[in-house]
């Protein structure tokens, strides 16, 4: 029962305790029941459910031991390295020299396998800042956070809210701390910009003028006469004429058609044979 009390730490010779500081000495004392049986994982929630009312150095080493308890080392030596920077803050407490050298001794045994990265941001943190070490989250609420790795690669992502503002591989020896300064200036608060929304012009119809041309109507081609062959000229049926009268005079002649010449008809030069039949 009095390492109950010292895990509660701050309640000794309290007249009048909380509601919660009563409830959280009840999960200490059945986690110290749990450990003493052996059963450290029971032992390890109910301290943790403790812790979540409140925190203590004491009991964050216990916590470091249960997990150490049941191989989990990294857990074992962050939760070590916490108490002791817990128990400096704290070293008026009764506790502090028991605690300070229970935590030393888990730190020299839990944490020798892991190499320690040491995260540094710029304060005040951004708002929507995460980190993530070896996809780990890392709390940087105070502007500087120092975790254990396992030795070799490590990748240091930094993201503001949706945008990836830092990530970069560092080599990590086992025993030896790299520390990480968080670049953030390409993750400036982005600025919105309302849209340019532009009004539409409203643009009045212009009447354009298009001359009409009338088209001029076009002229009747003059018929072009027919030449008709040469059957159709004047002078071809003339010359017929004069063959045929010359012919048929000669033919009269020859057959003794004409008999006489008359005297001149009245007077005149004409004069007018006569043609009688045989």
């Amino acid at each position: 029962m009095a390492v109950s009390v010292a895990l509660a730490g701050g309640f000794v010779g309290a007249q009048t305790p909380s509601p919660d500081a009563a409830v959280r000495r009840q999960f200490i004392e059945r986690a110290i029941v749990a450990r003493d049986a052996g059963d450290h994982r029971v032992a390890l929630e109910l301290f943790t459910q403790a812790a979540q009312i409140q925190m203590r150095p004491g009991l964050r080493m216990s916590i470091a031991q249960e997990q150490q308890a049941l191989g989990l080392g990294r857990d074992a030596c962050e939760s070590a390295t916490q108490c002791m920077t817990d128990v400096q803050a704290d070293l008026a407490s009764p506790e502090s020299g028991r605690v300070t050298q229970g935590c030393a001794g888990l730190v020299a045994s839990a944490c020798v396998p892991f190499g320690r990265v040491r995260v540094v941001t710029a304060t005040p943190v951004p708002t929507g800042l995460r980190v993530e070490v070896q996809g780990r989250p890392v709390d940087v609420a105070s502007g500087t956070a120092t975790v254990f790795v396992e030795p070799g690669d490590v990748l240091v992502r930094a993201t503001v809210g949706a945008r990836e503002a830092f990530a970069q591989d560092f080599s990590v020896e086992r025993g030896l701390t790299a520390s990480v300064s968080l670049d953030l200036t390409r993750a400036a608060e982005p600025v919105e910009v309302a849209p340019v929304v532009v009004a539409p012009v409203a643009v009045a119809p212009v009447a354009t003028r298009v001359p009409v041309v009338t088209p001029h109507p076009l002229r009747a081609a003059a018929p072009v006469a027919s030449s008709g062959g040469v059957t159709s000229r004047w002078w071809f049926w003339t010359g017929v004429g004069a063959v045929v009268l010359g012919g048929t005079l000669v033919g009269l002649a020859a057959g003794g058609l004409f008999d006489r010449l008359a005297d001149p008809v009245g007077g005149t030069a004409y004069r007018v044979y006569a043609v009688t039949a045989q």
